[in-house]
């Protein structure tokens, strides 16, 4: 039977990355995968791939998410790379205004539920969802407090899930430390140095590096469910 998936941010750095890695290994599985405002990449996207298909999502927007409802397609795992932030220095917090918390909260956490619950219908027998946590959720060294606080939310979400579907669904958590990608782009280069510095592999992770780990704990070989994997280079 075809390999289906869904994956939310596939313009994202690691749903790219997810994308290409299913794609390699499995030319004809099919790929439904949301984006918002990268057209281009879109574009690319469905140039490059054969039966793959996009939806445009607003995560800011219940309403918007609620399309998802209409997907008919029965899905072998369920991967949620999208995910939004603005780096804010822990010193000066107090700039970090309470409408933006809720915004990032809202995004990160109570949308990445959403999605999960309205496409509930569409997982198939035995299969996954993964959701993209971060080494933030155990240290809260994230870019903002609500980053660090709704991905450590998204930890146990995951636990919640996995007992919620047990014997039906396999429900994990990736935790990549920092990496360089979309999401990273304005940090500052000494902000990097001094994160790599720490970790004991002396190296960052990549979206290549996570979207390896998620093939494996979307594949059949498996056994793994309602845990949080860090790949943080041993931060």
């Amino acid at each position: 039977m075809r390999k289906c998936y869904f994956i939310s941010g596939g313009t994202s750095s690691i749903g790219k990355a997810t994308i290409e890695k299913i794609k390699l290994q499995n030319e004809k599985a099919k790929i439904v995968y949301t984006y918002f405002k990268n057209e281009k990449e879109n574009k690319k996207i469905l140039a490059k791939y054969n039966n793959i298909y996009s939806f445009k999502i607003n995560l800011e927007k219940e309403n918007s998410i609620k399309k998802l409802k209409k997907i008919s397609e029965h899905f072998d795992a369920i991967i949620l790379t999208a995910a939004q932030t603005k780096f804010y220095d822990i010193k000066k917090f107090k700039n970090f205004k309470p409408e933006l918390f809720k915004k990032i909260i809202n995004i990160n956490l109570i949308n990445q539920y959403y999605i999960v619950y309205y496409l509930l219908k569409n997982l198939k027998k035995n299969s996954h969802v993964v959701f993209i946590s971060s080494v933030a959720s155990k240290n809260a060294i994230g870019s903002n407090a609500a980053y660090s606080a709704s991905k450590a939310a998204i930890n146990n979400l995951a636990i919640f899930f996995a007992r919620a579907l047990a014997g039906k669904v396999y429900v994990n958590s990736v935790a990549p430390g920092l990496m360089r990608t979309k999401l990273t782009k304005s940090f500052k280069e000494s902000y990097f140095k001094k994160y790599k510095d720490k970790t004991l592999s002396k190296k960052l992770s990549t979206p290549e590096n996570i979207a390896d780990f998620i093939l494996y704990l979307i594949s059949e070989k498996n056994n793994i469910t309602g845990q949080t994997i860090f790949i943080d280079g041993g931060c």
